[in-house]
């Protein structure tokens, strides 16, 4: 039982409402979620992954470290950059802070890599590697949040073989 005084300077009506707001199962790193590898570019915001920060604590960290935020993991399939995208449903003052993962669950001894607001993230990756990915919110409420990796010769290093033929072929 909660008790809970209410006072005015003046005499009137008021009315109060109490909510129960129940805490994101992945509230701390150690709980992350598996959003599985980056989509083909392209194909956001159709798999996109919802998720809410309503209810959820501060975890710290490099950005938005007062902020409520939640935490979900994936590996990247890309060479070279990996694009996040955030979408506000109710949430407001997105952002994301992602750390490559030395392990999951554990989340001991994960590095930052990177720390921005907005909706619109391009992260360097490695092909493979686990990332845990922190979405802060400056209002919590929900959001979306899909994964995508460009198209397969955006690299250098994976270009297309275009051959080598000869004149008039």
């Amino acid at each position: 039982n909660y008790w809970m005084r209410v006072y005015s300077t003046t005499p009137g009506e008021f009315t109060v409402c109490v909510s129960n707001v129940t805490q994101p199962s992945n509230d701390v790193c150690e709980a992350s979620i598996y959003i599985g590898s980056s989509h083909a570019y392209g194909l956001c915001p159709v798999n996109a992954t919802t998720g809410t920060t309503l209810g959820a604590s501060s975890s710290g960290g490099s950005c938005g470290g007062s902020s409520n935020d939640v935490w979900y993991h994936a590996y990247f399939n890309s060479y070279g950059n990996t694009y996040i995208d955030l979408s506000e449903v109710s949430a407001t003052g997105l952002g994301i802070e992602v750390y490559t993962a030395m392990s999951q669950p554990e989340c001991a001894g994960d590095v930052s890599i990177y720390c921005g607001s907005g909706n619109s993230h391009t992260i360097p990756t490695v092909y493979g590697q686990l990332y845990q990915i922190r979405v802060y919110s400056a209002t919590p409420g929900e959001f979306t949040l899909c994964v995508s990796h460009p198209v397969a010769n955006d690299e250098c290093v994976a270009a297309t073989n275009l051959g080598n033929y000869a004149a008039g072929d």
